[in-house]
């Protein structure tokens, strides 16, 4: 069939083929480069502002906790309670800003559904970290930081019955062990997928 063309029909339809393989060539890139610009769009925009504001949530978090278990070593003075408290302050701020940033991406229907019930595990840990506070400030109020070391020291001086004692054994040091000790809300138990 070739050796019936003349050399022009055969350079004109060598020509064509080239150039329709570069057209199947170019349309194939254009649409994986639209594709990965898509892809690159929606990392940028949605996932690293999501994964950025949920990093923020849990530093926040940890630097709660870390606060919380160093403002009842009672080695520790009063002006470095007083800096984890500050601390504390600064990381709810954190926290806040990471929410905010976390609720203005958007999600898809099953990331909402493990939102909405991070929500709810994100507020029972958040009473449990305002009751482990009062319960600090209650010590602090009643000038008991270290209530073991208390009554270890009035037991020491044989002031077993004293008032000092009944407020080292009060229901408060109940209430600060059991808080301290106990189960924290299923918040670190969410697991995503």
């Amino acid at each position: 069939m070739l050796k019936n063309m003349s050399l022009h029909g055969r350079l004109m339809g060598s020509f064509l083929l080239m150039g329709g393989i570069v057209m199947v060539v170019g349309f194939f890139g254009w649409r994986g480069t639209h594709q990965l610009s898509s892809h690159i769009d929606t990392l940028s925009n949605n996932s690293l502002p999501s994964i950025d504001g949920l990093w923020r949530v849990n530093e926040g978090q940890t630097q709660i906790q870390a606060a919380e278990r160093a403002i009842i070593n009672p080695e520790l003075p009063s002006a470095a309670k007083q800096s984890e408290l500050n601390r504390m302050q600064a990381a709810w701020k954190q926290i806040d800003t990471g929410l905010e940033q976390y609720e203005a991406t958007p999600r898809a229907r099953e990331e909402d559904k493990l939102y909405q019930t991070f929500k709810q595990q994100w507020q029972a840990w958040k009473q449990d970290h305002a009751a482990y506070l009062q319960t600090y400030q209650d010590f602090a109020q009643l000038g008991v930081i270290n209530p073991t070391g208390r009554q270890l020291e009035l037991t020491s001086q044989k002031r077993e019955n004293s008032p000092e004692m009944k407020v080292a054994l009060s229901s408060i040091v109940n209430r600060f062990h059991s808080i301290s000790t106990s189960k924290r809300s299923p918040f670190s138990k969410l697991s995503l997928p």
